[in-house]
This record gives C-alpha cells, structure tokens and sequence, in this order.
C-alpha cells in the first residue's frame, strides 16, 4: 500500500484553491488554516462560543483570542 505525506502548507494551499468562489465548510484545529476564512465559527462542546472574521475575535480578547494566544508561544 502506498502512504501519502501531505504537508501543511499543501493543504492551506488546495483549500484556497478549491474554494474558491464557493462557500466552504472547513473542519479544523489548525491556526493557519483558520487565518484564511472569511468568517469563523468557533465552537465548544458542539456548541457556537464565538463567530466572527479573524480581526472580530482577536479584538473581543475573549476565548478565540485566549486559546491563539497560547498557540502562539507554543510555536514560539
């Protein structure tokens, strides 16, 4: 059987790419892939906490903006 590799970047890139012009839903826990979305729903527990473009989360300093922030120092 063959195994496929997909880097992170490839995937950001393919998602740009296909939805464009077209309204997607996209599943993640990843940040740069977030970083692209016109709109985020950000969800807990199956339940909408937060929704919003990138700039709107951020500036509610709420738990989007918590949970980033972290994300943030780990990758530092």
């Amino acid at each position: 059987k063959e195994t496929v590799f997909f880097l992170p970047q490839d995937v950001s890139d393919a998602i740009h790419i296909l939805s464009r012009n077209r309204t997607c839903l996209i599943f993640t826990r990843r940040q740069k892939t977030v970083e692209a979305a016109d709109q985020i729903v950000f969800m807990y527990h199956g339940r909408v906490i937060e929704q919003g473009t990138l700039h709107e989360l951020r500036e509610q300093r709420r738990l989007y903006h918590l949970l980033t922030s972290l994300q943030d120092v780990e990758e530092f």
